[in-house]
Protein backbone atom coordinates (compact mmCIF):
# COMPACT_ATOMS: atom_id res chain seq x y z
CA UNK A 1 0.00 0.00 0.00
CA UNK A 2 2.98 2.17 0.77
CA UNK A 3 4.26 1.64 -2.52
CA UNK A 4 1.33 2.98 -4.28
CA UNK A 5 1.38 5.84 -2.31
CA UNK A 6 5.08 6.53 -3.52
CA UNK A 7 5.03 5.19 -6.88
CA UNK A 8 1.73 6.45 -7.99
CA UNK A 9 1.43 9.16 -5.70
CA UNK A 10 -2.03 8.55 -4.71
CA UNK A 11 -3.38 9.70 -1.42
CA UNK A 12 -4.04 7.14 0.85
CA UNK A 13 -7.96 7.30 1.22
CA UNK A 14 -7.79 6.69 -2.64
CA UNK A 15 -5.78 3.93 -2.53
CA UNK A 16 -8.01 2.03 0.08
CA UNK A 17 -10.88 2.19 -2.57
CA UNK A 18 -8.74 0.69 -5.12
CA UNK A 19 -10.01 -2.88 -6.44
CA UNK A 20 -8.24 -5.12 -8.42
CA UNK A 21 -10.25 -4.46 -11.76
CA UNK A 22 -9.34 -0.74 -11.23
CA UNK A 23 -5.66 -2.02 -12.15
CA UNK A 24 -5.38 -2.86 -15.28
CA UNK A 25 -1.72 -3.88 -15.97
CA UNK A 26 -1.85 -4.37 -19.46
CA UNK A 27 -2.33 -0.82 -20.40
CA UNK A 28 0.00 0.08 -16.94
CA UNK A 29 -2.78 1.49 -15.36
CA UNK A 30 -4.60 2.52 -12.26
CA UNK A 31 -8.05 3.58 -12.89
CA UNK A 32 -9.71 5.98 -10.08
CA UNK A 33 -13.38 5.96 -10.22
CA UNK A 34 -15.62 8.83 -10.12
CA UNK A 35 -16.75 9.41 -7.05
CA UNK A 36 -13.52 7.97 -5.03
CA UNK A 37 -11.64 10.66 -5.53
CA UNK A 38 -10.03 14.29 -3.88
CA UNK A 39 -12.13 16.40 -6.43
CA UNK A 40 -14.74 13.86 -7.26
CA UNK A 41 -13.60 12.54 -10.88
CA UNK A 42 -12.59 9.97 -12.67
CA UNK A 43 -8.34 9.35 -13.66
CA UNK A 44 -5.73 7.52 -14.71
CA UNK A 45 -2.43 7.35 -13.60
CA UNK A 46 0.29 5.33 -15.29
CA UNK A 47 1.89 2.43 -13.31
CA UNK A 48 5.52 3.22 -13.12
CA UNK A 49 8.36 0.44 -13.72
CA UNK A 50 9.09 -0.68 -9.97
CA UNK A 51 5.04 0.03 -9.20
CA UNK A 52 4.91 -2.77 -12.15
CA UNK A 53 7.09 -5.02 -10.42
CA UNK A 54 5.99 -4.75 -7.08
CA UNK A 55 2.02 -5.38 -8.25
CA UNK A 56 2.99 -8.40 -10.33
CA UNK A 57 4.62 -9.43 -7.02
CA UNK A 58 0.95 -9.43 -5.40
CA UNK A 59 -0.20 -12.08 -8.13
CA UNK A 60 -4.16 -9.56 -8.37
CA UNK A 61 -5.14 -11.66 -11.38
CA UNK A 62 -5.96 -14.19 -9.06
CA UNK A 63 -8.79 -12.71 -7.27
CA UNK A 64 -11.84 -11.38 -7.93
CA UNK A 65 -11.78 -7.88 -9.88
CA UNK A 66 -14.39 -6.61 -7.44
CA UNK A 67 -12.19 -7.50 -4.33
CA UNK A 68 -9.85 -4.60 -2.66
CA UNK A 69 -6.67 -4.15 -3.19
CA UNK A 70 -5.71 -3.61 0.27
CA UNK A 71 -8.34 -5.70 2.69
CA UNK A 72 -7.32 -7.28 6.06
CA UNK A 73 -3.59 -7.65 6.97
CA UNK A 74 -2.72 -5.66 3.86
CA UNK A 75 -3.62 -8.50 1.46
CA UNK A 76 -6.40 -8.52 -1.41
CA UNK A 77 -9.95 -9.12 -0.03
CA UNK A 78 -13.73 -8.02 -0.02
CA UNK A 79 -13.69 -5.42 2.67
CA UNK A 80 -12.01 -1.99 2.33
CA UNK A 81 -8.96 -1.93 4.89
CA UNK A 82 -9.77 0.53 7.38
CA UNK A 83 -7.88 4.00 7.85
CA UNK A 84 -7.80 3.05 11.44
CA UNK A 85 -5.74 0.17 10.19
CA UNK A 86 -3.87 1.62 8.35
CA UNK A 87 -2.84 4.45 10.47
CA UNK A 88 -2.20 2.25 13.35
CA UNK A 89 0.37 0.73 11.36
CA UNK A 90 1.78 3.52 9.72
CA UNK A 91 2.18 4.89 13.61
CA UNK A 92 4.16 1.23 14.89
CA UNK A 93 6.39 0.82 11.91
CA UNK A 94 7.28 4.65 10.73
CA UNK A 95 6.94 7.06 13.09
CA UNK A 96 7.68 4.95 16.32
CA UNK A 97 9.98 2.31 14.98
CA UNK A 98 11.77 4.55 12.17
CA UNK A 99 11.66 7.85 14.38
CA UNK A 100 9.80 9.33 10.85
CA UNK A 101 7.19 12.00 12.57
CA UNK A 102 5.07 12.44 9.01
CA UNK A 103 2.20 11.66 8.20
CA UNK A 104 1.21 8.28 5.51
CA UNK A 105 0.19 10.90 2.41
CA UNK A 106 3.93 12.26 2.64
CA UNK A 107 4.67 9.22 0.88
CA UNK A 108 3.04 11.49 -1.89
CA UNK A 109 5.16 13.95 -1.65
CA UNK A 110 8.29 11.75 -1.39
CA UNK A 111 7.55 10.30 -4.56
CA UNK A 112 7.21 13.50 -6.53
CA UNK A 113 10.60 14.92 -5.14
CA UNK A 114 12.37 11.30 -6.10
CA UNK A 115 10.91 12.45 -9.81
CA UNK A 116 12.56 15.55 -9.68
CA UNK A 117 16.14 14.85 -8.36
CA UNK A 118 16.24 11.76 -10.53
CA UNK A 119 15.01 13.54 -13.59
CA UNK A 120 16.64 16.91 -13.63
CA UNK A 121 16.80 17.07 -17.46
CA UNK A 122 14.19 15.36 -18.23
CA UNK A 123 11.04 16.64 -16.03
CA UNK A 124 7.68 16.37 -17.92
CA UNK A 125 5.90 18.52 -16.09
CA UNK A 126 2.83 17.95 -17.89
CA UNK A 127 3.32 13.79 -16.93
CA UNK A 128 3.43 15.44 -13.57
CA UNK A 129 0.27 16.96 -13.71
CA UNK A 130 -1.47 14.02 -14.62
CA UNK A 131 -0.23 11.23 -12.19
CA UNK A 132 -0.67 13.78 -9.45
CA UNK A 133 -4.37 14.55 -10.85
CA UNK A 134 -3.49 18.57 -10.92
CA UNK A 135 -5.89 20.53 -12.81
CA UNK A 136 -3.72 22.74 -14.24
CA UNK A 137 0.40 22.84 -14.62
CA UNK A 138 0.45 25.97 -12.75
CA UNK A 139 -0.91 23.82 -9.98
CA UNK A 140 1.88 21.51 -10.59
CA UNK A 141 4.42 24.12 -10.14
CA UNK A 142 3.16 25.67 -7.03
CA UNK A 143 3.30 22.13 -5.78
CA UNK A 144 7.09 21.63 -6.58
CA UNK A 145 7.97 25.37 -5.18
CA UNK A 146 5.82 24.21 -2.17
CA UNK A 147 7.93 20.77 -1.79
CA UNK A 148 11.34 23.14 -2.65
CA UNK A 149 12.33 20.30 -4.53
CA UNK A 150 13.00 22.16 -8.22
CA UNK A 151 16.31 21.19 -9.39
CA UNK A 152 18.21 21.24 -12.64
CA UNK A 153 21.85 19.82 -13.49
CA UNK A 154 24.21 22.87 -12.81
CA UNK A 155 26.65 21.64 -14.78
CA UNK A 156 24.52 23.08 -17.63
CA UNK A 157 24.86 26.98 -16.37
CA UNK A 158 27.34 29.12 -17.39
CA UNK A 159 28.74 31.89 -14.86
CA UNK A 160 31.05 34.37 -14.60
CA UNK A 161 33.75 33.98 -11.22
CA UNK A 162 33.71 36.19 -9.22
CA UNK A 163 36.80 37.71 -7.85
CA UNK A 164 36.85 38.78 -3.93
CA UNK A 165 39.85 41.27 -3.69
Amino acid sequence: MLSVIFYAWARPIEITRLTIGEFELSLELIRFKKGKTKNGEASYVQIVPPLKELIKKLNLQQYPGHYKVFSDNFQPGVRQVSKHYALKFWKKWVKDKQGINKDMYSLKHTGNIEYLLNNKENINLKWQQMQNRHSSATITERYNRKLGAYFIEVGNLNFRQFIWK
